[in-house]
C-alpha cells in the first residue's frame, strides 16, 4: 500500500508539471508543437492530425484554394499514396528544426519553415519537393491557429 501512495504522488507530480509546462509554454514553443504535430500527422496519414492546427476559415494564400479543398486533397493522396503489399505510406514530410524561424507579430505570430516531401522509390526515401512555407497564426479560443499560409518552390515537384 506504502509504494502504492508513492507511486501515485510521484505519478501525478510527474502529470502536473507535464500540464503545467504545456499551459504556460510561450507561444513560439506552442507553435512549434503544433507544427511538429502536423508533420507527425502527415507521415501516420491523418488529415485531421496533418490539419489540426488550420483555422475554419484558414485560406492559401493565392485565395484558390479553402480548408475543404485541401483535407479532400490530403484524404485523396493517403488513400492513393500506399504500397500494396501493407497499405504504408508511400510519402512522407520533414520539417528541418534549424528552419523555423517563429516570431512574435502583435498579437499574432508568423512562422517559417522549409518542408521536404519525400517518397518511396525502390525501398529508398527521395527527396521529391522542398518549399518554404510562410504562415500567419492567431490565438483562438482553441489556442493558436493558422490563418493565412502558402508557400514557395525550392526544388524539385509536386506529388
Amino acid at each position: 500500500m506504502k509504494y502504492a501512495v508513492i507511486f501515485l504522488l510521484s505519478f501525478t507530480s510527474i502529470f502536473a508539471v507535464h500540464v503545467l509546462s504545456k499551459l504556460f509554454a510561450p507561444p513560439e514553443v506552442k507553435i512549434e508543437r503544433m507544427i511538429r504535430r502536423m508533420e507527425t500527422g502527415f507521415n501516420e496519414g491523418s488529415v485531421r492530425r496533418s490539419l489540426g492546427s488550420l483555422a475554419d476559415d484558414w485560406r492559401h494564400q493565392d485565395e484558390t484554394v479553402d480548408r475543404t479543398m485541401l483535407e479532400d486533397g490530403l484524404r485523396a493522396r493517403f488513400f492513393t499514396e500506399r504500397d500494396a503489399s501493407d497499405r504504408s505510406l508511400l510519402i512522407r514530410v520533414e520539417i528541418p528544426a534549424e528552419s523555423l524561424d517563429i516570431k512574435m507579430v502583435g498579437e499574432g505570430a508568423t512562422a517559417r519553415f522549409e518542408a521536404r516531401f519525400y517518397r518511396m522509390l525502390a525501398n529508398e526515401w527521395k527527396l521529391s519537393w522542398r518549399i518554404k512555407v510562410e504562415s500567419t497564426w492567431e490565438e483562438t479560443e482553441d489556442g493558436w491557429r493558422v490563418m493565412r499560409s502558402g508557400h514557395g518552390e525550392l526544388e524539385g515537384h509536386r506529388f
